[in-house]
């Protein structure tokens, strides 16, 4: 006597699901064209603040300190604080410091190098959290991520931080918290 199968009664065998569908992803070119979208919407928000002055009451005072002359102020980045501690908090932001003193180095004191800057790791920022909201969403959302992206890079609270350098390390910190 042969046993039963799951078609015959007293089968214990459960029914076989129907074969999955596999699900295609969205195509690469249709997420590169919304982060693209995202990017320039944010970027077209924010373009007039390259005629903008260097704007904050500290900008000037890290730009100074930050500025690398030698090795010496260079190591001097990664070992003291922000600003040479002429800033009353005990902040530590090496890599704000090197941003702001790379700024220096090619800019000078023109005010638009260091909003080209700003803008820079805005616009990435803005891409950062396309793809982190797709990776959460999966391969095959776009929209969700692009209203993500548009929420972040429209917002209006993103005009206390894009046009004032010395705010470049929130911005800093929102790119790199997304990149991990």
């Amino acid at each position: 006597m042969t046993a039963p199968s799951a078609s015959q009664p007293g089968s214990t065998d459960a029914p076989s699901a129907p074969p999955r569908v596999e699900e295609r992803a969205t195509p690469w070119y249709v997420h590169a064209a919304a982060i693209a979208l995202a990017v320039a919407l944010a970027l077209w928000a924010h373009w007039r603040t390259l005629g903008y002055e260097l704007l904050g009451f500290d900008t000037y005072l890290q730009i100074i300190a930050a500025r690398i002359q030698s090795w010496d102020d260079f190591w001097g980045t990664f070992r003291e604080r922000l600003a040479n501690g002429r800033i009353a908090a005990d902040f530590y932001r090496p890599v704000q410091n090197l941003s702001i003193a790379l700024d220096y180095a090619l800019w000078g004191l023109r005010p638009l190098g260091y909003h080209i800057s700003s803008l820079a790791v805005f616009g990435a920022s803005v891409a950062a959290i396309y793809l982190l909201s797709r990776r959460l969403l999966g391969p095959r959302a776009w929209l969700g991520p692009l209203a993500a992206a548009l929420y972040f890079g429209l917002h209006p609270n993103q005009l206390q931080i894009v046009p004032i350098p010395c705010r470049r390390s929130d911005m800093l910190v929102v790119l790199f918290l997304l990149l991990t």
